[in-house]
């Protein structure tokens, strides 16, 4: 998979509207949302289950890099989008 940023993800617990079970091993599809704005598709590969209430600092790659380029700036917030908020971020490094 390319690499192009690396985030601290922290899924909510399931208790606050994170996902009812653990996203399971193997590639992940996800939605990150700034501001509220626009959503940029992203994908992660899982290696062991993520659980409601955990965080981890996982690689990302998106579907359209060049226009999400501009918003990877480290420190930048974001939350994790499927239907509803799942879970907030961090960017922590872009290579784009």
């Amino acid at each position: 998979m390319r690499r192009d940023a690396d985030v601290r993800i922290a899924l909510l617990p399931s208790s606050e509207g994170g996902p009812k079970e653990p996203i399971p091993v193997g590639v992940y599809h996800g939605l990150m949302m700034f501001e509220r704005e626009r959503g940029y598709d992203f994908r992660a590969d899982i290696l062991e289950p993520f659980c409601p209430g955990e965080t981890r600092e996982l690689p990302i790659a998106f579907l359209s890099p060049e226009e999400v380029a501009p918003r990877l700036v480290s420190a930048t917030r974001f939350v994790v989008w499927n239907g509803r908020t799942i879970g907030e971020g961090e960017i922590l490094a872009s290579f784009i």
